[in-house]
């Protein structure tokens, strides 16, 4: 049998192990990305800030206003949520005296934006 890229007598090595991406897939609630520290289920819902610069909208579809940004590691309340027709989840969240809306997740990637924490089960869906 030839096998390409290997002369006779060579040793075929086994490939090099892929890396494992540096941030946890949004698989279930987690502390701080990296970590694999349960957030709570118990008290009040509330979603956990995973990324820098996330906007606040005044609603989750797209061009609305932009109330703000949310704080990298920051709790915020959350009074509804919204699921989108292109797959992404949103939480209204208590920002100050406003209510605005932050998504799960963004990007390809997707990359994880805001984790919910705490009793979410009585939390309604709401259609902007």
């Amino acid at each position: 049998m030839l096998v390409l890229g290997c002369s006779a007598g060579q040793a075929l090595s086994p490939p090099s192990p892929t890396p494992l991406p540096s941030a946890i897939p949004p698989s279930g609630p987690y502390d701080i990305p990296g970590t694999l520290t349960a957030l709570p289920v118990t008290g009040p819902c509330a979603v956990m800030i995973f990324s820098s610069n996330v906007s606040v909208m005044g609603s989750p579809l797209n061009g609305d206003v932009v109330l703000g940004t949310v704080d990298l590691g920051a709790t915020y309340p959350v009074v509804g949520k919204f699921f989108a027709d292109y797959g992404i989840w949103y939480y209204q969240i208590k920002y100050g005296d406003q209510l605005g809306w932050v998504p799960a997740e963004y990007g390809d990637g997707p990359q994880l934006v805001a984790a919910p924490q705490g009793d979410c089960s009585q939390i309604p869906l709401i259609q902007p």
